[in-house]
């Protein structure tokens, strides 16, 4: 066998062996998440099981036997269980999404982005048990153009995120506003995010912390970062992890800056009389430096 023989050999071998570890690792990925999910998936809808079960058979001993405090918390539980299993069966829809498109489409509209977070923060103040409270600071009303689902998504996410890891501490979202972009931050005074898991969190699978003590399929920050991807953004993504704070203590966060409604409307003029294609989520998201 010639030299140039035997170097074509190894090389194959090299290839093989590296296709083979990619596959383990693919394979691992698979059952992890099934596992991941099916525990995930069950613990909200054993809840909801054992509370309706409960409900039902209080019902079926009279009304004298419930009392209002006591519903109310069985109705609570089953809120939370349902607001569970809601955002995970969401989580799975845009994984599939993600795996046919390759992405996740944008509807741009016009909405006020104070609105929508005043109805996110209501959203986990209307569940008792959360720990932390949650003000909104800054300007009163701010109109945006982007896509109004997909930026609750967001919110929600970056919300639940600070709840889940907060440690019961206060937490802020604040707006800022200005003749051309708008800029919103959710800041919690949890246990923080290591300087060597800050890029890693923004992965598929990833939490900021063991999956035994939080829960999640470790998707939430992977999808936000695909729904703010055009663009430059996907880099003020990653940038708003480093601000999130090292040690366990320190304040963490993440940040969302947006163009205006008014100022997306002035470039998506120009970028239409230049007779360019327009990208509405190119020009309805920008980055700030």
């Amino acid at each position: 066998m010639s030299t140039r023989d035997e170097t074509e050999r190894l090389r194959l071998e090299q290839e093989r062996e590296r296709l083979l570890r990619s596959l383990q690792e693919a394979v691992h990925v698979r059952d992890e998440f099934l596992s991941i999910a099916s525990h995930e998936l069950k613990t909200p809808l054993t809840a909801l099981v054992l509370q309706v079960e409960s409900l039902r058979r209080a019902l079926r001993r009279g009304q004298a036997a419930l009392g209002v405090p006591r519903i109310e918390a069985k109705l609570s539980t089953i809120h939370r269980s349902v607001f569970r299993l809601s955002d995970l069966v969401n989580e799975l829809l845009d994984v599939a999404r993600i795996s046919a498109h390759g992405g996740l489409p944008l509807h741009i509209e016009d909405f006020d982005l104070v609105a929508l977070l005043r109805e996110g923060i209501e959203r986990f103040q209307e569940v008792p048990g959360q720990g932390s409270s949650i003000r909104l600071l800054g300007s009163p009303d701010v109109a945006v153009r982007w896509d109004r689902a997909r930026m609750e998504q967001v919110v929600l996410n970056l919300l639940s995120n600070a709840v889940k890891y907060g440690a019961g501490a206060p937490i802020d979202v604040h707006v800022e506003a200005d003749a051309e972009r708008v800029r919103f931050a959710v800041q919690d005074r949890g246990i923080g995010i290591a300087p060597g898991d800050q890029a890693r969190i923004f992965e598929r699978f990833q939490r900021a912390a063991s999956v035994m003590h939080y829960g999640g399929f470790g998707l939430g920050l992977w999808i936000v970062r695909l729904i703010v991807r055009p663009g430059p953004v996907d880099r003020a993504a990653h940038r708003a992890a480093a601000r999130r704070g090292g040690a366990g203590g320190e304040r963490a966060g993440a940040r969302r800056d947006l163009l205006g409604r008014d100022a997306a409307r002035r470039r998506q003029r120009g970028r239409r009389a230049g007779g360019g294609r327009l990208d509405s989520a190119a020009l309805s998201s920008a980055e700030q430096p």
